[in-house]
């Protein structure tokens, strides 16, 4: 048997997206899809927007789901920026160099967009793909990763990523248990300790009282260590489904505002 008929042939992405901003006078959410052509798909003033990306690798595809701060000024027009500046990051496949990338997408849109308490920022999960079928993926706020088997509900769905809530880096900084946390997640889940662009929103707030410099603000925390990774890799394995999806799929007061996309090596 030759070499060549020995090798694995590519693994064939399905990807869909879905994006709905409910009863809100706009959508703050947005999604890239980067297929394993270099096409790429997103959001821009609401609607659906399609482009190539120069020297994408063959097969190779990148999904990520952005969130901007409810609230803050400008939120669509962040969220809609940090996609055209992710469609500039080459594809990753090394933590260390993905967080590089990203600290650095950080401190430009920080830079760009600083306002004082008021300043836009958003929510990043994001996955690169491999055609053999491993994903790197990284997290800022409380968007989420899913792993599924079979229909994303419920008992299928495995929450992969850690949410940059207050409980959250609570539990992760050892300041609470983890049944604190599960005591106290529903009263905090929705308030977000990180996002991209803005900062460090907890530890500014806890270091400097209630008016943190503009550098202590800017700081932004990403950890490669296991348990609470916000960068990492994993080996998708068949007939699984990996979903990216903003706080809406899950958060009971934002029901109706929700962006998620999803990725299987089989048809939907």
């Amino acid at each position: 048997m030759s070499n060549q008929s020995m090798l694995i042939p590519p693994i064939q992405w399905h990807i869909s997206a879905h994006s709905h901003c409910g009863m809100r006078d706009e959508n703050q959410d947005n999604y890239l899809i980067i297929d394993a052509q270099g096409q790429c798909e997103y959001l821009r003033d609401e609607q659906k927007q399609m482009a190539m990306v120069d020297h994408w690798p063959k097969g190779h595809v990148r999904i990520a789901v952005i969130d901007g701060m409810g609230g803050h000024e400008h939120g669509r027009e962040f969220a809609e920026d940090v996609v055209l500046e992710l469609m500039k990051i080459p594809f990753q496949t090394n933590a260390e160099a993905l967080k590089t990338a990203l600290t650095t997408l950080h401190d430009t849109l920080f830079e760009r967009y600083y306002r004082g308490g008021r300043s836009p920022g958003s929510t990043l999960v994001m996955a690169d793909v491999t055609t053999e079928g491993v994903a790197l993926l990284a997290n800022i706020g409380d968007s989420r990763a899913f792993l599924c088997r079979g229909e994303c509900k419920g008992e299928n769905e495995q929450q992969l990523t850690f949410d940059h809530t207050e409980a959250g880096i609570a539990l992760r900084d050892g300041f609470i248990s983890e049944t604190d946390y599960q005591a106290v997640m529903n009263k905090y889940d929705s308030r977000i300790a990180q996002a991209l662009g803005y900062g460090c929103i907890h530890f500014s707030l806890k270091q400097h009282a209630n008016v943190p410099s503009k550098e202590h603000r800017k700081a932004l925390s990403l950890r490669l260590e296991q348990p609470y990774a916000d960068i990492f890799t994993l080996k998708l394995s068949s007939n699984s489904m990996l979903m990216l999806a903003s706080d809406g799929k899950w958060d009971r007061h934002n029901s109706d505002n929700t962006t998620i996309v999803r990725l299987s090596n089989v048809p939907f």
